[in-house]
């Protein structure tokens, strides 16, 4: 499928997606176990809820991978364009997943040390003799 005589545009795609074409498989691999992840999820009854994000994040990161395949093979600049897009959207949600996770961990721990829980569960350990 490689040209016999590519243009120079072709050899700068092949020479910009080669390290993301080397690592394909890896990609693949990724977006299947992030759409497994997402179906197992779905069966249970919160995961249901949010089942749909690790399925698209895995369908994101598949098609990039399939891109940069036609962008190495055949030397096309928009497909390489589009796994650049596909990747930097995969990893937006993941920075905003991260960032919601963080705020709720703050929100938790702040609620915890404020209303007395953490005495609580501290006294409820040492009189259970957990620690």
């Amino acid at each position: 499928m490689e040209m016999e005589n590519p243009s120079p545009q072709a050899e700068w795609v092949r020479t910009l997606s080669e390290p993301l074409y080397s690592s394909k498989g890896w990609l693949k691999f990724f977006g299947i176990m992030n759409i497994l992840y997402g179906i197992f999820a779905a069966v249970s009854l919160v995961g249901i809820i949010f089942a749909w994000i690790p399925i698209w994040l895995g369908v994101l990161v598949n098609s990039a991978a399939n891109n940069v395949e036609k962008a190495y093979l055949v030397g096309d600049r928009q497909a390489l364009l589009e796994t650049q897009k596909k990747l930097r959207t995969y990893f937006v949600i993941n920075a905003v997943l991260l960032l919601l996770g963080l705020v709720v961990f703050a929100t938790f721990v702040v609620i915890v040390l404020t209303t007395g829980l953490y005495a609580e569960m501290w006294d409820k350990m040492h009189s259970e003799g957990i620690y």
